[in-house]
Order: C-alpha cells, then structure tokens, then sequence
C-alpha cells in the first residue's frame, strides 16, 4: 500500500509500527491501520478528536470483539474464529468514485483474502465497494465498504493480504496500474477535507440578445472527481413567467447547455439533478440586454474601412489628403462615362392600330375592285 500511495507525487507517508508511533496525527489527513494493535483505543480517542479519516485492514490477528466496540458501521458476529478465503467481486452501483472499466476487469481476477467468517452487519450509510465472493458464489458481505459523516470518514477491508492483489496485477499485466488506481482512489476519497460544493452551475451573469446563452454544469461525485452519469434539467423562466426547460448535453467528464437566443429581459433558472440518494438543486439568474445599434460603435473604425477599400479595389482617403482625391479619380481607369443603348423589337402583329389599319386598306381595295368590275 505504501508503494502505491508513493506512486502519487500529491502524497506523502509515514509507516511505522504501532510501539514506535508517538501518537501525533495532527499532520495527517488519513491513518491506515493494519490489524488491531492491543492498545489501538488511545490512538483511536486521538483519531476521533482530529476528525482524521481511517483506513482499517482486519485479518487474523484482529480482536474482533474489540473491534466491534469501535462502532464503526460494521460489525462482525459469531465469528468462531474462523476465516474463509474470498475473492473480490467489484459493486457496479457503488457511487463514492469511479474505476476504470479496465481495472474493475482486473479486480475480478485478483487472489482471494482470508476474511473473518460471520455474520456481517453494516450501518445503512454504506457503501460496498467489494463483496467477498467464495468460490463462484458471491454474497453481500462487505469485502471493503466506506462510510462517511458530516465530520470524518472510514473504510474498512475485512480481508487481509491485499499485497497478493499488487503481485497478481503485475503478473497479469506486466504493472501495477490496476492495484496503484484502487488505493489512490481510496485514499483520495478517504484523506480529502474540502467541504466544496458537488453541484455547480456555471454561467455569465449577462448576454447581449444576439448571443448564444451557454451554460455549463459540473458534478462531483464524493471523491470530488467529475462526473456525468445522471442528466441534468434545466427550468427557464423570463419576466413574463413563461417556463422553457432543456436538459443538459453530456461532454467528456461534464456538461453543457446552449440555450440558443433569447429575447431581451431577465432570466431565472433551476438547475436539478439527482446522484445516488442526493438530489441537488442550483438557482441563479441573468439578464439579457438589448442591442443599440447607434450607440454600438461612436468612433469611425479605419481599419475596417481600409479593408473594405483593399478588398474591392478602392483606396482609403485620410482628411488631410483630400487633395489627392482628385487626381485619384483622374487616373482611375475604372471610372469613364458609360452609354448604354437598348433594343426593343416588336413583331408588327402586335400592334394592333396598323393590323386594323391594313385590314380597312385591303377591304376597301377589294369593294372598290368588286364593285369597277375588276374581279
């Protein structure tokens, strides 16, 4: 365990045995206790006092009924002084923090413990992390399980030789990458102290109408890593009490809204989400304020009126340069007069005025030619 907490530069240990440990746990954030020393209760009144989380490994040398006084969540009975070996069988609902797929694979495989045979009972606020598994039968007894309240936090491995884990992981895998995750997870989860929110909602507090309103929501599960399992409803409601509700997309570790336009005014929303037996909830507001086009920009932008002139084959003319304008114009090729001549043709058919006209020629010729006799 020690060379896997090393592993991690964010850590520092301590190993010792119990007749040489002055009892000082004021620096630490987590002591691991490996077996039951006889004298534990003193060191165990000094734990209780700092509020120090604790990481008990229990195995054959423990006292079991001293253990039980511990009131730690789990109690352990008619034991007899017998152990069975049991494989670890890993609880895929367990909600404290999150294993690689690849390791929960890998624990399945790992050597069994020798565990104290009983009857196992444990307080409602825990969380398995590991069932004990005898042969191909697995059962509901803890093989390592956690608690936790508003001042510390314990977790209890009821088996001991978990070095067997750290040599099989490399056996399997040519490196202790599985074994080194599930401890710095543990200790992670058990040694950190920051009382910080585990739901946030992260947003500007002010868009212009033709913005795109983004928002950003973040979830911690207990060993405050993120996470993005559950979804997350979002309510909207403007100043005239009309309700839009989105549901947050899902992005690698996080999630993200966009809400798209919205007309000007103010806006509150309600941020919901429920992790585990939690239901956490964030409020907030912002507003969305109009565009004045006038007042958008007061100053003339050169820059951008010299882009214009460069892009359409113009040139820019500064104040002071007004006299160059004209001879500017002058040597303009671009810029000479223009004539342009427009064609209508007509078919003669379509005026009507002359078909009729010629139609009264014609007609009087023939009368005129019938009645001489011409015909």
């Amino acid at each position: 365990m020690k060379l896997s907490i090393e592993n991690n530069e964010n850590y520092e240990v301590t190993a010792q045995f119990f007749d040489e440990f002055d009892g000082n746990i004021t620096h630490y954030n987590l002591v691991i206790v490996h077996q039951l020393p006889t004298n534990f209760i003193k060191i165990k009144e000094k734990i209780s006092e700092k509020n120090v989380s604790v990481l008990y490994v229990l195995g054959n040398q423990t006292n079991i009924g001293q253990w039980n006084t511990f009131n730690e969540g789990l109690t352990i009975i008619n034991s007899s002084n017998k152990y069975d070996f049991v494989s670890p069988e890993f609880v895929n609902t367990f909600p404290l923090f999150t294993l690689s797929e690849s390791t929960q694979q890998a624990i399945s495989s790992w050597a069994p413990l020798l565990a104290t045979f009983g009857n196992y009972q444990i307080d409602q606020n825990s969380y398995s992390l590991l069932y004990q598994k005898v042969g191909n039968v697995v059962t509901e007894k803890p093989l390592m399980v956690f608690f936790q309240n508003a001042l510390n936090k314990t977790a209890v491995v009821t088996g001991e030789g978990i070095w067997k884990w750290r040599m099989h992981d490399f056996m399997k895998n040519n490196n202790h990458n599985a074994f080194n995750e599930l401890i710095n997870k543990t200790v992670q989860f058990l040694s950190v102290k920051e009382d910080k929110s585990k739901f946030r909602v992260i947003t500007s507090t002010s868009f212009v109408e033709n913005e795109e309103v983004v928002i950003n929501a973040e979830l911690y599960n207990d060993s405050y890593e993120l996470i993005n399992d559950p979804d997350i409803a979002l309510e909207l409601k403007d100043e005239s009490g009309n309700v839009y509700n989105f549901v947050f997309n899902k992005t690698s570790n996080a999630y993200l809204l966009n809400a798209g336009v919205l007309p000007a005014g103010f806006y509150h929303y309600t941020a919901k989400v429920q992790w585990g037996n939690k239901n956490y909830v964030e409020r907030g507001k912002f507003q969305i304020n109009s565009i004045l086009l006038e007042a958008n920009s007061t100053i003339a932008n050169h820059q951008l009126m010299q882009n214009i002139a460069t892009k359409y084959g113009g040139e820019m003319i500064f104040p002071n340069e007004l006299l160059k304008l004209l001879e500017t114009l002058k040597n303009n090729d671009n810029i000479v007069p223009v004539i342009y001549e427009e064609n209508d043709l007509k078919e003669v058919v379509n005026l009507k005025w002359i078909f009729f006209l010629l139609l009264l020629l014609l007609s009087v010729e023939w009368f005129l030619r019938k009645r001489n006799g011409a015909y």
